[in-house]
């Protein structure tokens, strides 16, 4: 991966079965080297894509379905997933200016953060996307509103699973 989410250098063993239409991926994964850019994350996980306002029809009308990518969607909805995730203190999480949506004027801050753990991604058939594991905090920083704080050794990023991908934060700066 090298693009605006940032870039990571990966070593693993995947295992590939199924077909072209429902395919089955799994294997393990080591994260060699790794930056991830938390500002341009946390804008995709809350806005993926643009929406629209439906049009209403008028009574007697009907309104022609958006044809879908022939075989595109249906590869990913009959995905078959599980993959994990090795991260030896060397994932850096980084962001400037944060913000939840790019609509919002609030300001969560900078970040700039080194983590390890395990990671699992999850993906059943006709299923959403589940993650879970947890990252610890090897070192790093985060700054709010002017002042600059200290991430403690040890601090977690919780991923629980399910539907959710809204990690638990259990990290303590000074």
């Amino acid at each position: 991966l090298h693009n605006e989410l940032g870039t990571l250098a990966l070593n693993g063993v995947f295992t590939i079965t199924g077909t072209l239409a429902a395919p089955s991926v799994s294997g393990d994964v080591a994260i060699d080297r790794g930056s991830l850019d938390a500002s341009e994350l946390l804008l995709r996980l809350q806005r993926p894509y643009a929406t629209v306002a439906a049009e209403t029809p008028t009574p007697g009308e009907t309104i022609a379905a958006v044809p879908a990518l022939p075989g595109v969607s249906a590869a990913w909805d009959n995905l078959r997933l599980r993959l994990r995730f090795h991260a030896s203190n060397n994932l850096i999480i980084k962001g400037q200016n944060m913000r939840v949506s790019r609509e919002s004027m609030a300001d969560l801050g900078d970040i700039n953060a080194t983590f390890g753990g395990d990671l699992s991604i999850r993906k059943e058939p006709q299923q959403d996307i589940e993650l879970a594991g947890a990252l610890q905090t090897v070192h790093g920083s985060y700054a709010y509103q002017g002042r600059r704080f200290t991430l403690e050794r040890d601090g977690t990023l919780r991923f629980v699973g399910g539907s959710s991908l809204d990690p638990l934060l259990g990290i303590t700066a000074t």
